[in-house]
């Protein structure tokens, strides 16, 4: 039912008030499983698994990944549904209100957790331009341990310019919060923009600030 756009504490009603059937017999408990080939009802009516959908969106800085904000700013979810006519709309994980660049949508509740699993290994790519010296970052060994947290990062390429700034992308393969920040803090490193540019096989590309653009579904099984 999730797959169909039902969010599980609805799905979980339905189910305790006796309205979901499958297959004509009716269904006590939510600990059931159903293949694609059953047929599922609430209130004698089919529901129907609608096409998975995929959007990258350059997420601008400002925006808060959540479908409300108790102090009012305004989110991710506000601003894309002014593009795409959806009800169900989900993010692939998150980006904090000051990170920007690729964030991935999904109408899809069942292909946003695969995306986001650890198990599955989708790399998550970010430029980051931050102060300091770029030594730390040649030199960092992975797994870091932070206040007792492991951190796993990877530098791809740490590059000093002629300015105060400095340039560096890092992958990373899960979704702490806040994970370059700190471990950039705990180098003495002050990120000043953080841009994720590649999840798992998509990328930003030529997308910027504010634009949506539909994806096609990964070849590769997740």
């Amino acid at each position: 039912m999730a797959k169909r756009g039902i969010s599980r504490r609805q799905a979980e009603q339905y189910i305790q008030q006796g309205r979901v059937h499958v297959n004509g017999c009716v269904i006590l408990t939510p600990i059931f499983f159903a293949s694609s080939h059953d047929l599922i009802t609430i209130d004698k009516h089919p529901i129907e698994r609608p096409p998975l959908k995929i959007w990258s969106f350059y997420k601008k800085v400002g925006l808060i990944t959540s479908h409300r904000d108790p102090q009012g700013r305004p989110t991710v979810f506000d601003f894309v549904k002014k593009k795409i006519d959806i009800d169900h709309v989900l993010s692939v994980g998150r980006l904090d209100i000051n990170s920007e660049g690729l964030l991935l949508l999904s109408n899809d509740p069942s292909f946003v957790h695969e995306a986001e699993h650890a198990k599955n290994k989708w790399p998550r790519v970010y430029r980051v331009r931050f102060l300091g010296p770029v030594e730390p970052l040649l030199t960092l060994k992975s797994p870091l341990s932070i206040h007792g947290i492991i951190y796993h990062i990877k530098i791809v390429d740490a590059q000093k310019t002629d300015g105060a700034n400095h340039w560096a992308t890092v992958e990373l393969h899960e979704g702490k919060n806040r994970e370059i920040r700190k471990i950039f803090e705990f180098l003495k490193l002050r990120v000043n923009r953080l841009i994720r540019i590649q999840y798992g096989p998509y990328e930003l590309g030529h997308l910027k600030p504010g634009e949506l653009r539909q994806e096609r579904q990964p070849t590769n099984e997740i």
